[in-house]
């Protein structure tokens, strides 16, 4: 039941204290510049709305919110879709975040953002970084017989009981997953299994190896993951070596609200059971779910 407040409350409500300052030198300077727009009408008032109520089941609770984002961000941010809608470049708005992202903001535009929309718009920015400072071999190799931390958290014990994941969808938010890594391959799930917010790529795949690292901590057989009867899906939040803001939300959605690669087809009722992710940079850490 706790699952969708918890991950939307995550990617919604942190505040990171690395924010790039400066787009309006940048504007000044280059002419150009992607822009976060943050709308001043929160969704953490929606968010304890409706976890205030009482649902039968988990699914229910997260269609309602949903719903609920989806409406609260459609009429918020509706003055400012219509001032972008005639842009080259089109723009991303989001529902788990009141925010829009914009690639290419002009001066021109920040400036009437600035003057004309004061009773909506709460600031624009640049959109967030985080950056990965290392890459994990994710070729495959003989597992051990039992990782340590497996055996740290004493989960054959659990196994024993006959609980091994088996029927649960976990997902994370990495930098993608290699689903043919020998660990886990066949445990993606056959559909609503895979976001690639970079490029689109219709299957899943990992340029880093952190992200395939870290599936094979959850899902992997042999001694390697802890659940290795799980299946799986994942959103790429994280590129070769950076992690975008707009990236990030995109996944929080994804894990959310799973679609199909190519981003449509939302169903709530393909979520995962839990997801797993977290991004750290020298300044700061934001938990993804």
């Amino acid at each position: 039941m706790k699952f969708a407040i918890a991950i939307v409350a995550a990617v919604a409500l942190c505040h990171v204290s690395a924010v790039p300052t400066g787009l309006l030198q940048k504007l000044r300077t280059e002419g150009k510049a992607d822009a976060m727009i943050i709308l001043g009408a929160e969704v953490a008032p929606v968010i304890a709305q409706i976890n205030s109520q009482r649902f039968t089941n988990s699914v229910e609770k997260t269609t309602v919110l949903v719903a609920a984002l989806k409406e609260h961000t459609r009429i918020t941010q509706k003055a400012v879709l219509s001032f972008l809608e005639t842009r080259e470049l089109p723009v991303k708005s989001f529902w788990i975040t009141n925010r829009i992202f914009v690639p290419e903001m002009t001066l021109e535009e920040h400036e009437a953002l600035q003057s004309q929309f004061k009773s909506v718009v709460a600031d624009i920015r640049e959109p967030v970084v985080a950056h990965i400072d290392y890459t994990v071999d994710s070729q495959d190799s003989n597992p051990q017989e039992l990782e340590w931390g497996v055996e740290n958290i004493r989960a054959p014990e659990v196994w024993a009981d006959g609980v091994e994941g088996e029927g649960v969808v976990v997902s994370h938010i990495d930098t993608g997953v290699r689903g043919s890594h020998e660990t886990f391959a066949g445990a993606l799930r056959e559909t609503h299994n895979w976001l690639d917010p970079y490029t689109n790529t219709a299957t899943p795949s990992d340029a880093n190896g952190h992200g395939t690292h870290t599936m094979g901590t959850i899902v992997g057989r042999g001694g390697t993951g802890v659940a290795p009867k799980a299946t799986y899906i994942s959103c790429r939040g994280c590129d070769t070596a950076s992690c975008t803001e707009p990236a990030l939300l995109a996944c929080g959605q994804f894990t959310t609200c799973p679609t199909l690669p190519d981003g449509t087809e939302e169903i709530v009722l393909k979520k995962p059971a839990l997801s797993i992710g977290q991004v750290a940079t020298e300044n700061t850490s934001v938990q993804i779910c």
